[in-house]
């Protein structure tokens, strides 16, 4: 069953997305709030570091790697902040890239360094991101990916940072098994990732298949989320879900 082209709620794979912080300063620690605002039918289910209601984080910029901790609590120290949860959105399928899914950590390496993404931050979503899609062995051999564009991203889940950034970068990489090329596929054109000054990059990785049992309860309770998926295909559930307000 080809669902590439019908709109629905997306749920985000373990660990995605990431969002670092680049202090202008570099020789002292940044005390930010980030506020995370899910528009439509979505909702957080797990973060890291906790949220509670607003991430406030310290952000050590000295730190080699583990830069990222709660301010007034004592988490472990993270590589960057990170959500878990669905949303929804109008998601654009016009523009995008169909690799074959044994090509994906190349693909990630080479694509990612191009639009403007760290080594680091390519590593992140390497061992992060990546591994865990070609975990799930989907049957289908190719990947249709959508990028979404930070004013996709913004209509779906919103951010505010206090102090403000000189530059905020968003992108999220909307994964689809597919069986073949797509005819017709445009080639995306995105803007390079901008540092200057306070700078906030976020990637996230998207895919509708595989939602877990517990979440399927939990949207089947409240009327959210318009399709179940499992490596069989999708299945309708809740037709008058992913509502918005």
């Amino acid at each position: 069953m080809d669902i590439s082209g019908q709109p629905r709620n997306i749920v985000i794979p373990k660990f995605s997305p990431a969002i670092w912080l680049y202090p202008k300063d570099t020789d002292k620690v940044l005390h930010a709030e980030l506020t995370l605002t899910f528009h439509g039918g979505g909702f957080m289910t797990s973060s890291t570091p906790n949220y509670n209601g607003k991430w406030r984080v310290d952000v050590d910029p000295s730190a080699p790697f583990y830069r990222y901790s709660s301010t007034y609590t004592n988490d472990t120290w993270s590589p960057f902040l990170d959500y878990d949860g669905f949303r929804s959105g109008d998601f654009q399928r016009e523009a995008g890239w169909v690799i074959k899914q044994s090509e994906l950590l190349q693909w990630q390496r080479t694509h990612l360094k191009e639009i403007g993404y760290t080594d680091a931050e390519v590593d992140d979503a390497n061992y992060s991101y990546g591994r865990m899609l070609l975990e799930r062995k989907y049957e289908e051999p190719f990947f249709a990916i959508y990028p979404q564009n930070r004013a996709i991203v913004d209509s779906s889940v919103s951010l505010e940072v206090v102090p403000e950034p000189d530059s905020i970068y968003r992108l999220w990489l909307y994964f689809v098994p597919v069986s073949d090329k797509i005819p017709g596929l445009k080639a995306p054109r995105l803007e390079h990732v901008e540092r200057s000054g306070f700078s906030v990059v976020e990637l996230a990785y998207l895919t509708d298949r595989e939602i877990p049992g517990f979440a399927q309860a939990s949207l089947a309770a409240e009327g959210k989320g318009r399709f179940i998926a499992s490596r069989a295909g999708v299945e309708p559930s809740g037709r008058g879900a992913a509502r918005r307000s």
